[in-house]
């Protein structure tokens, strides 16, 4: 995965080396400061090769060929927990601090403690086989926790199955673990109970209706001018996802009636405090257009900032009292959010539900689907129309009344 901090540019990727005899081979390529090194014949090489170039042990015109005492490490029977420390150590480069934090979690406190304890190339269809049953049964085992397995729900076992099923990948080519022990790495189907629970939330997501009425609540308590006020505007009235809401800078407005989304904040780090960074897939990184009503609101906001001392156009739009530089703090975004629901008696709906809400206006105003995933910033069209589209209470509504008129044949 090639990450981009700042202007370095840096990472490691997979290519295949064409042979005569067709048989294509699996290499790995270093990129470093826009030079690129290729020849590794495993992940562990390039990633030990990478970090010696960050800290000047290597140039990029040395050979890229393993140290030999690593080879002589790769030899030896690994146990589980040492080769999930090495996966671990290249993944951490290759995701934010909060996926990697949950992936250590599922590690550490539920795949090793329910492995057998043998060497990682011992591993086995059955042990995995094995696993699975367990990790849907009552004699599983969660380390360091009296926590109940039933408490799991089934996006998080499938999602640990999928962290075992990249670390088996990863022990196939580096550990001698055998080709085809991943085949008994099958998902699990939703519950009924917990279909019903998705079908009360999908009733639960406001009306545009209800947003507008929240939108009153929050302006009568905070200003229409306020950060609360503004991020509830965009996220309702352009879809976007909080942290990418948070990292909008005034010089995000660059041309009329456009809005460029291209940064996320992420309050899990290791510091404990924010960090802005790339939004979560290629598609999320966007130019969006934008009402002239919404983009007449925003330049206001900047009209005011203005008149404050030190202004800067890399002010977040949404800041903290008294520090442009400073997102809106998320915990004082949701206090704000209960006090102006408890105001109007409205139910709670997460941040994110605004999205469906946006999307699903889309849909009744007739936007097709890839123009509303292209909006949204989705990777793919299909999740918008599986996950995203939900039916309106304004469409529900027409769809009354069009049975009503049926029902009434002389009204046909």
């Amino acid at each position: 995965m090639i990450v981009i901090d700042g202007k370095n540019v840096y990472g490691i990727d997979q290519y295949h080396l064409k042979r005569k005899n067709g048989n294509d081979e699996v290499r790995y390529l270093v990129k470093y400061k826009n030079r690129i090194k290729r020849g590794f014949k495993s992940s562990i090489d390039a990633y030990f090769f990478l970090n010696d170039l960050k800290e000047g042990k290597v140039s990029m015109e040395t050979k890229p060929r393993p140290d030999l005492n690593r080879s002589r490490e790769s030899k030896k029977d690994w146990s589980i927990p040492e080769a999930v420390e090495k996966y671990l150590m290249i993944y951490k480069d290759q995701v934010r601090y909060g996926t990697y934090n949950k992936t250590c979690h599922y590690f550490h406190k539920v795949i090793i403690p329910n492995l057998p304890d043998v060497p990682v190339r011992s591993l086995t269809n059955l042990d995995i086989l094995e696993f699975r049953s367990r990790l849907n049964s009552e004699i599983f085992k969660i380390s360091d926790s009296s926590e109940d397995p039933q408490t799991y729900s089934t996006k998080s076992k499938n999602d640990i199955l999928q962290q075992l099923k990249e670390f088996l990948f990863f022990a196939i080519e580096n550990f001698g673990v055998q080709q085809n022990v991943t085949k008994n790495i099958k998902y699990f189907k939703t519950t009924h109970d917990e279909k019903l629970k998705k079908r009360e939330k999908e009733e639960n997501i406001w009306s545009v209706k209800d947003y507008y009425s929240f939108l009153d609540a929050i302006e009568m308590l905070y200003g229409k001018y306020s950060p609360t006020y503004g991020i509830y505007l965009v996220m309702g009235n352009k879809g976007l996802r909080l942290g990418e809401c948070l990292a909008l800078k005034f010089n995000d407005l660059r041309f009329e009636n456009m809005l460029i989304v291209d940064e996320s904040i992420t309050r899990k780090t290791e510091s404990k405090g924010f960090e802005v960074g790339e939004p979560k897939n290629e598609t999320s990184d966007r130019r969006i257009v934008i009402g002239k009503s919404l983009y007449d609101y925003l330049i206001g906001i900047r009209e005011r900032e203005k008149n404050r001392k030190g202004y800067d156009e890399n002010w977040f739009i949404f800041h903290r009292p008294g520090d442009g530089f400073a997102p809106m703090a998320e915990r004082t975004l949701n206090n704000h959010k209960q006090k102006a629901l408890d105001l109007i008696s409205l139910r709670w709906n997460t941040n994110h539900q605004l999205r469906h809400l946006y999307n699903t206006y889309l849909k009744d105003q007739g936007i097709t689907v890839y123009d509303r995933s292209t909006t949204l910033g989705q990777k793919d069209a299909e999740v918008n129309s599986s996950i995203y589209t939900h039916m309106s209470p304004e469409a529900m509504q027409k769809i009354a009344a069009a049975d009503e008129k049926l029902f009434n044949r002389n009204q046909c």
